[in-house]
């Protein structure tokens, strides 16, 4: 630009040009400057957007309109002013609007803003007014002609002025390079004009002037500045610095004032010392009352920025929490509504500026109105829940008043109501009956023996873990739902609840007689089958009955006695009713000690293994030993196993014992021939676990038994209980080479039906069917009966609890393959089967015979 400039002003000396060749050089660089800064402001104009684009489009308008008039002014070079000039006034009002609608941007042009512009013109006015007074009131050029030429460094120095205002003032950061070059572009064009105008009032200007270039740098200029904008168009916008705008803001009116008092003091021939100190105060007086403005505005700023930036901090805060707001002063008019407020209650008219109670009119001397009412009488906060009944809502709403507010945070709690109130039915109802729970059941009772006589009966379905077994957790659900609707048919005004499981409940008022009353009617309401999915269900109940006052005041203890009477029914008289009797809690008590002995008797080496012969009736001779266990107890002596088998498979313990019986018979087995085989009972609860096929298998292989010399007996109710998975463990034991034996053959009531379900390898008829057989027709067809269906069906039969010769004789006619009991030989002791075997062996000649009974076998 530099060489440009230079290239323009001295080549037409360095080229020795006449007056008419440079008159045409300076045209051309005046035409060709301003027309391609025009030509790049059109191009900015184009690729930017709103604001800007109006901007250089301005700017581009000037630059274009100082190329035509150059024309004009060519064509009529002797006139001053002429139509050329009109042209050049008009391109300096087009290059402030542009100046000013770039510096400014987005922001709104406020009155604050031409005030500025108004300013920085009024002072270029005056100080140039003051310093050209002399050369106006000398030119012999007519008053319009005077009036052009002091127009030309007015136009130029405000537009100056005002962009270095801009730049300080309002620029962003973005277009802070491109202001600079223009501003520097206006200063050049400014000072140009200023020697022109000069030039004129003294007598008339000429071509070839020492500031001609000027012109030819500003639109070089401008031309660079466009580029710049150009260029920066991509970049992310970065907002100017507050701070320093505003700092310099305060200053613009006391430089323009001081620029007025500067241009008024070098117009002075004299300078005196009044002079000089009148000029000082000129300039010092604006100055400190710009630098107060400026540190009264700074203040007054701060204050608005540190106020605007805590409301933006509450509103985003506010907006972003999970609670609904609204802000009410002293009138009930709404002041603040957040987003969720909003849309929670949905109201048309919620917003600022709506009185609250003429939105809610229902709710005048309601719940809101008067928590609100007393927050703003006694200045503290208020809590409550309560139901907006225009919209249905339930909320919960927190005030927190002050002296000129009242702010209230609420949420909605419908839903949380409903669950609530779903909770606490559920918590007093039985889900699947609809019968009240153990808590209702606790709590009544808790009241009732307090204050009256009562009755607490306890209810157990005998056989309803059968039905579950049998036909599935579903149809057991749908059998309790029966139970507890006849129950409910004979309460009357009794209390019925489900305490869990198939355990019922029920608080009769009175004594013993409306108690009895009551149980003799559940016993008749339940004696019909229950009709449920599966077709008609019979079902027994055995109840429990204590009294209070007569078995206590206190209720747990109530509650307790008449569990222990309903052990003692369910023990002795199920499907019936006992009432507590103390005895009752002495056999409870003996239960439970029998069940802490247990579980100290395997680790102690209580328990024993014998060992009963089983007799082969095919020839005569032991085919086997059944083994049985047996409890030492060191205090109580030997306990029998009908008492302890039940206690240790109902606390879980068979398992363990189980696994130590078949672990001791497999170590008997190893000493004794290989003909002799080994039989052990399986507990139904050895099946539930999934470890029974490996303890078999562990046992077997530590033993050395070949597998097809034990023989696992079960009973019917193995089968009747996860029948397809036992089935599959049954199946995988019997693929081993173990033999399986179904036990107690004809209690059940599907024991035929068992026979086609799995292939065992013996059946053991029940001992029930053997006592005195030979004077019992039945029991003789039925064991016939089973002896044929085995024999078709490959399976061999033993018959167990052979007592005397004639039941033997009478077995032994029937075609069963073995038989077993103390005729045959009573268990014995581990260590001693080989002496019980030579012992039944030799009795042999006795069984042939026709006594009545074999010396020796009590």
């Amino acid at each position: 630009m530099i060489a440009a400039s230079a290239a323009f002003q001295l080549g037409p000396d360095l080229l020795e040009m006449g007056t008419d060749a440079r008159g045409h050089w300076a045209m051309s660089g005046w035409i060709l400057s301003p027309a391609l800064a025009g030509m790049l402001c059109l191009w900015a104009s184009m690729r930017s957007q709103r604001t800007d684009r109006q901007a250089w489009g301005n700017l581009a308008a000037g630059c274009l309109l100082w190329a035509a008039g150059t024309i004009v002014w060519n064509a009529n070079l002797a006139a001053f002013p002429g139509p050329g000039d009109a042209a050049y006034l008009f391109a300096c009002l087009f290059f402030v609007v542009g100046m000013f609608r770039y510096t400014v941007g987005e922001r709104a042009i406020s009155l604050v803003k031409v005030c500025d512009f108004a300013i920085a013109a009024s002072a270029v006015s005056l100080a140039l007014l003051i310093a050209f007074r002399g050369h106006l009131e000398a030119s012999p050029l007519p008053g319009f002609g005077k009036a052009v030429a002091f127009l030309y460094p007015v136009c130029g120095f405000a537009a100056a002025a005002f962009g270095l205002t801009c730049l300080a003032l309002h620029a962003s950061a973005r277009r802070r390079p491109a202001t600079r070059l223009l501003v520097i572009a206006a200063t050049l064009h400014a000072s140009a004009d200023l020697f022109y105008g000069l030039s004129e009032l003294d007598g008339g200007y000429t071509v070839g002037m020492e500031y001609d270039a000027l012109w030819l740098a500003s639109y070089l200029m401008i031309s660079w500045a466009a580029t710049e904008h150009i260029a920066r168009l991509r970049a992310a916008p970065v907002e100017a610095n507050a701070g320093r705008r505003w700092a310099a803001e305060a200053l613009v009116p006391a430089l323009a004032v001081g620029i007025v008092a500067v241009a008024w003091l070098a117009t002075q021939e004299r300078v005196g010392a009044m002079l000089w100190l009148s000029g000082t105060a000129a300039i010092a007086l604006p100055f400190l009352i710009g630098v107060r403005e400026h540190l009264v505005l700074r203040g007054e700023r701060e204050l608005k920025i540190a106020a605007h930036a805590s409301r933006e901090e509450l509103s985003s805060v506010l907006e972003s929490t999970t609670d609904s707001v609204i802000v009410l002063d002293p009138n009930w008019i709404l002041t603040y509504v957040n987003g969720r407020a909003a849309s929670l209650l949905g109201h048309a008219g919620l917003k600022p500026g709506a009185n609250l109670w003429d939105l809610f009119p229902e709710e005048v001397g309601g719940a809101f109105h008067q928590a609100y009412r007393r927050a703003v009488d006694t200045q503290e906060p208020v809590q409550l829940e309560g139901r907006l009944l225009a919209l249905g809502k339930w909320l919960e709403v927190h005030a927190y008043p002050s002296t000129d507010k009242l702010t209230i945070f609420f949420r909605d709690i419908t839903e949380r109501r409903r669950s609530r109130e779903e909770i606490h039915r559920l918590a007093m109802t039985d889900s699947l009956t609809g019968l009240n729970n153990r808590v209702v059941f606790r709590e009544r009772l808790r009241e009732k023996v307090a204050s009256e006589s009562v009755a607490v009966i306890v209810f157990d379905l005998d056989t309803f873990k059968e039905v579950n077994d049998t036909h599935g957790h579903p149809v057991g659900d749908e059998v309790l739902v029966r139970f507890g609707e006849r129950m409910l048919g004979c309460a009357g005004d009794a209390l019925v609840a489900r305490l869990g499981g198939d355990e019922f409940a029920v608080i009769v008022g009175g004594g013993r007689k409306e108690a009895e009353a009551f149980a003799e009617r559940v016993v008749v309401a339940i004696a019909d089958p229950f009709e449920v999915s599966v077709g008609p269900i019979e079902m027994r109940a055995s109840m429990g009955i204590a009294l209070a006052p007569d078995n206590g005041r206190d209720p747990d203890e109530v509650f307790k006695k008449a569990d222990i009477a309903l052990f003692s029914a369910k023990a002795h008289d199920p499907g019936r009713f006992h009432f507590f009797e103390q005895e009752m809690e002495v056999e409870l008590l003996r239960m439970q000690s029998l069940k802490a002995d247990l579980a100290k008797a395997l680790p102690k080496h209580q328990f024993e293994t014998v060992y009963q012969p089983i007799l082969s009736l095919r020839d005569n001779s032991v085919r086997g030993f059944e083994t049985l266990i047996r409890w030492r107890h060191p205090e109580r002596g030997m306990v029998p196993p009908d008492e302890f088998i039940p206690v240790i498979e109902e606390t879980g313990a068979i398992a363990d014992i189980g696994g130590w019986v078949l672990d001791e018979a497999l170590r008997s087995a190893g000493n004794w021939p290989d003909r002799i085989s080994v039989a052990v009972n399986l507990s139904p609860c050895q099946f539930r676990g999934e470890g029974l096929q490996h303890t078999v298998r562990a046992a077997l292989a530590k033993s050395g038994v070949a597998p097809p010399r034990l023989e696992l007996e079960i009973t019917e109710s193995v089968l009747l209980q996860g029948s397809e998975r036992n089935l599959a463990l049954l199946h995988s034991l019997r693929n081993m080479g173990v033999k399986i034996a179904l036990d107690d053959f004809g209690v059940g009531y599907s024991s035929l039906s068992y026979l086609r379900t799995f292939p065992f390898t013996r059946v053991k008829i029940d001992r029930s069917f053997v006592k005195g057989i030979d004077a019992n027709p039945q029991s003789i067809a039925i064991v016939k009966s089973v002896v044929d269906i085995a024999a078709a069906m490959g399976m061999q039969v033993t018959a167990e609890g052979i007592e005397t010769r004639q039941e033997f004789d009478c077995i032994r006619t029937l075609g069963c393959d073995a038989v077993q009991g103390f005729f045959i030989g009573r268990p014995t002791a581990r260590g001693t089967e080989l002496a019980a075997l030579e012992k039944v062996d030799a009795d042999m000649i006795w069984r042939a015979t026709g006594d009545s009974r074999l010396p020796g076998r009590g």
